[in-house]
């Protein structure tokens, strides 16, 4: 049955307008929570899907990294937080061991006062993790949301990673380097959103492809040069068959001379399917793989009842504005980074390990029955980090709920004030930028804290760079100046061999701006209205209006590609 809206409102924080529909209020109300017999309802959202998102990405640095020492134990380490900023920062063994208790740390609430400095100045005052690990790495020491993973550097949120190096998202994967959203692959670069792909380079959208160069959504092709919307197909350049013979040729004319700016203008002629939906019933979003009634999502995959969210995996349901999660959680709302089975889980960052129950808390460990809690593991009925019995816990909660209430607060995401990151640093930077003038008239933070350069005993020009068959490991001592944003970077041995292997030009520009151009040719996270430009029936798209791609719905997309 078709939602319906029931109210159209106004977001206080961006101005546009947007729905609530009866199935919003019906997810709501199911997951409200009910303490001491008492249901306190969530109410509807007061910010439109995009603000919630971006207003949690705030809360999570993903890729940002700075030198830092333990302040437990003066261990050198690597820390996503800035040297200015004035945490405690502990190695992830010494933030998880047993004998530290964070319940120190706990102050008894005042329900006269406002919550939410009572909660920034415990968040202040207890030890932050200095990146956030899964299991066990081995020669992984610049990296972040990592497990799993080993002889790999600058990779983030990735799992199984080998020998990868400045990446994001790649798992199970081996030798890719400067990739995004890659899996099952080996030998890959500048890989944006593949799986099973070998020796490939510059490709996006592609399954099972190998000695590839420059191919966008292309499927069991090999040995194929600037393609588009391939199936089955081999020796291919411009979409054109080729014998063998005659593609090493062409081939060989065009290496080293034809470009990423190239291809962008090429495949501006290719037809594109309006939504990546597949396997999914009653879904709408971009890239849904195996789930069931999803509402303007994004990377989903194998769960259900999902609505204004990223990336869920591994069996997640009933979750309403939830960014990275994955393995069974449940009954999650507007939370990011939950994982293993986790489930009641309200305004909530980074709660793992089997908890439930948890409200506006950040890096919490298999708890139950938390509010405003930090840092706390394999605890219940605490709020402030403060224990209480499970009778002073409900008594309190619900007081402090019936506050919010009066406030304007209950159902409200951490505000960004808490976020212990700059805009610049955070997340939220890469999904929805922002300059400098802009993020500040918006209340964020910014982080103006610039990590020292590299040093070396000389910065190469982008145009004084050599050809990667005349480069020496001399160049592992030089620096390259980015020829976009200036800041001198350097290359480590690994990569350097990976670039003579695959016979790559040495990079012009840092691995940030090179991050940035991946995440550009990715779809915004927002759906449009558009008609098909085959048979004009009305459809929705990431493809914005005025963009240049022929866009079909998938009707028309199958028979134009498939037949």
């Amino acid at each position: 049955m078709e939602e319906k809206i029931v109210e159209t409102k106004v977001c206080k924080q961006c101005q546009s307008s947007f729905d609530i529909t009866d199935k919003d209020l019906e997810f709501y109300d199911k997951i409200s929570p009910v303490i001491k017999g008492k249901k306190y309802q969530i109410p509807a959202p007061r910010t439109c899907p995009e603000c919630r998102r971006q207003l949690r990405l705030l809360q999570q640095n993903a890729r940002k990294l700075y030198k830092w020492k333990s302040d437990l134990s003066g261990k050198s380490l690597i820390s996503l937080y800035s040297p200015d900023k004035k945490f405690q920062v502990y190695t992830p063994e010494e933030w998880l061991s047993e004998d530290r208790d964070f319940l120190m740390y706990g102050k008894y609430i005042d329900l006269d006062s406002p919550f939410f400095p009572q909660f920034h100045a415990l968040y202040e005052r207890v030890p932050k993790r200095n990146i956030i690990l899964w299991g066990w790495s081995e020669n992984c020491d610049y990296v972040n949301g990592v497990g799993g993973s080993k002889d790999s550097y600058l990779i983030f949120d990735s799992t199984n990673a080998m020998s990868c190096y400045y990446s994001n998202s790649v798992n199970f994967d081996q030798s890719c380097v400067d990739c995004s959203y890659v899996k099952d692959s080996e030998n890959c670069y500048m890989g944006i959103d593949c799986n099973n792909c070998f020796n490939a380079y510059y490709c996006q959208d592609c399954t099972n492809c190998s000695e590839a160069h420059y191919l966008f959504n292309c499927t069991n092709a090999h040995n194929c040069f600037a393609c588009y919307n391939l199936n089955n197909a081999d020796y291919h350049i411009f979409n054109k068959a080729y014998s063998k013979e005659e593609y090493e040729v062409e081939k060989n004319k065009l290496l080293g001379k034809f470009t990423m700016k190239d291809f962008l203008e090429f495949k501006k002629n290719g037809i594109v399917k309006n939504l990546n939906i597949v396997n999914s019933e009653n879904a709408i979003g971009d890239q849904i793989y195996n789930a069931q009634n999803v509402r303007y999502s994004y990377g989903i995959a194998d769960s259900q009842n999902i609505a204004y969210s990223t990336m869920l995996i591994n069996n997640a349901a009933d979750c309403y504005d939830v960014d990275f999660v994955g393995n069974g959680i449940s009954q999650v709302c507007d939370a990011s980074l939950i994982n293993k089975s986790s489930s009641k889980v309200y305004f909530t960052y980074d709660t793992r390990g089997w908890s439930e129950n948890v409200f506006y808390s950040i890096s919490c460990k298999s708890c139950k029955n938390i509010f405003f809690c930090n840092g706390l593991l394999n605890k219940e009925y605490c709020i402030l980090n403060k224990q209480y019995t499970k009778e002073e816990y409900e008594e309190l909660v619900s007081q402090i709920i019936e506050r919010m209430i009066q406030r304007g607060e209950w159902g409200e995401f951490i505000p960004p004030s808490l976020s212990p990151f700059g805009y610049n640093e955070s997340v939220a930077m890469d999904r929805f930028p922002l300059t400098e003038e802009e993020a500040v008239k918006k209340w964020f933070n910014r982080s103006d804290y610039e990590a020292p350069f590299p040093q070396a005993e000389k910065i190469l020009k982008a145009n004084e760079l050599p050809n990667i068959q005349d480069a020496t490991d001399e160049i592992l001592q030089q620096a390259i100046q980015c020829e976009v944003s200036k800041k001198p970077f350097r290359i480590i041995k690994p990569e350097l061999e990976f670039y003579r292997k695959h016979h790559l030009p040495l990079p012009t520009k840092h691995h940030d701006i090179r991050h940035m151009e991946r995440m550009r040719l990715r779809n915004p996270r927002k759906l449009r209205d558009r008609t098909c430009m085959k048979c004009w029936i009305d459809i929705k798209t990431t493809y914005s209006p005025e963009r240049t791609e022929i866009v079909y719905c998938e009707n028309c997309y199958n028979k134009e590609i498939y037949g």
